[in-house]
């Protein structure tokens, strides 16, 4: 997410609340969709950006309207409709909506994007395939660190753990909704940060059993 977006977006709206007004508060209305493609508008909403840069400019009081619609053919539609100002979508609902009015008066087009599609597709397959890897190494490492006598033992207690983990996570984000969303990314970097202090306290531990007892590295 770039501030350079939410700026743009913010300013346009702004734009749109400096045309005459008939002694009526100014009123802008805008519509997000669900999914993270759409956080930008999210923080828009959540920080009231809109509001603050209507401020800056002069102008005091400002009704800003947001709406969620479940796809962009809805939003296209409240668009064709006046039934908001500014909508959200991907490049085939920009499109659609742009044959429509192109030519007339309220001729609708584009103003910015809002996230490059194309990097949140490899981040979440980076994000997947890794996420595999470790979750089908991680038998082969556990054999590796525990000796034979305890391998059957530590190999299990290492995947029961996991699994309360899986368990304690849902539960965990569920409480978490309706936080603010810097807060969200700061704690959801706490259990990866716990994970690195554990794999690295594991590996000295095993380094200092094996130069204890040489031989166990043989076994290895």
């Amino acid at each position: 997410m770039r501030k350079e977006t939410l700026y743009i977006i913010a300013s346009a709206a702004v734009i749109g609340l400096l045309q005459p007004a008939a002694a009526q508060v100014p009123e802008i209305r805008l519509a997000k969709q669900f999914s993270m493609g759409y956080l930008q508008l999210n923080v828009m909403e959540h920080r009231q950006l809109i509001e603050k840069h209507a401020k800056a400019l002069g102008i005091p009081e400002v009704k800003v309207i947001w709406q969620t619609f479940n796809g962009p053919a809805a939003i296209n539609d409240a668009l064709l409709s006046g039934q908001i100002d500014i909508g959200s979508g991907g490049v085939p609902g920009l499109l659609v909506v742009w044959s429509k009015s192109k030519g007339t008066p309220q001729e609708i087009r584009g103003i910015s994007a809002l996230s490059s599609q194309p990097v949140l597709l490899i981040a979440t397959f980076l994000a997947g395939f890794l996420v595999l890897g470790i979750q089908t190494g991680i038998n082969a490492i556990g054999a590796l660190i525990y000796p034979t006598s305890l391998r059957a033992n530590g190999s299990g207690w290492q995947l029961g753990i996991g699994r309360i983990g899986s368990i304690v996570g849902p539960l965990a984000g569920a409480l978490l909704i309706g936080w603010p969303v810097e807060h969200l990314y700061l704690w959801s970097a706490v259990p990866f940060v716990i994970a690195a202090i554990t794999c690295f306290i594991v590996y000295r531990l095993n380094e200092t059993r094996l130069a204890t007892h040489p031989e166990l590295r043989e076994a290895q």
